[in-house]
């Protein structure tokens, strides 16, 4: 049994270092950085041999769109950071399960209570889904998940609220 409850501990320790990666406000910086620097090339490459433009020319389309590109990326990665701040202090997380999931909005349980809130993103989560929650899953609160599992690609790990969570059983018998 003891040895459930280190593996337990040490899942939560990880998620709680994913979710403080995921609200550092200078961590995306690196990502940003990489991507610009990826893309002009991809990009200068692309328009120089493909298109047959001159070096200048696909230098100057390159730059911009990459430009272009990284910007709206990066002000979307901060928004999404911006909405996970509430919680940067969080030493401990509560482990819940995903009961229902209608498009964005989702269902979790936790020990406690059963909440639903729309999230601001759901993609390649389902029923029965372990996850992590901060600051805990209870009516009110601005849920934070964080995946039992870590995603690669573009799948998010920590999944961060749009709106409050409110008890399943208040949204199922409105008054």
């Amino acid at each position: 049994m003891r040895g459930a409850t280190s593996m337990a501990g040490q899942d939560e320790q990880r998620a709680l270092a994913r979710l403080r990666r995921s609200t550092e406000p200078l961590g995306m910086w690196g990502t940003l950085a990489s991507m610009f620097v990826g893309l002009t090339l991809v990009m200068l490459l692309f328009q120089r041999f493909l298109s047959n433009e001159s070096w200048g020319s696909a230098l100057f389309f390159s730059l911009v769109y990459a430009s272009c590109f990284v910007l709206l990326w990066g002000w979307g990665e901060s928004r999404r950071r911006r909405r996970r701040r509430h919680v940067t202090g969080t030493t401990s997380l509560e482990r819940g399960v995903v009961t229902a999931k209608e498009g964005r909005r989702l269902t979790v349980r936790g020990d406690d209570h059963e909440v639903t809130w729309r999230a601001e993103a759901a993609l390649g989560i389902g029923e029965g889904d372990p996850v992590w929650a901060a600051p805990r899953i209870a009516p009110g609160e601005r849920v934070v998940l964080v995946r039992a599992t870590p995603t690669h690609g573009l799948l998010q790990d920590v999944l961060g609220p749009r709106t409050e969570a409110v008890a399943v059983d208040a949204t199922s018998h409105p008054s």
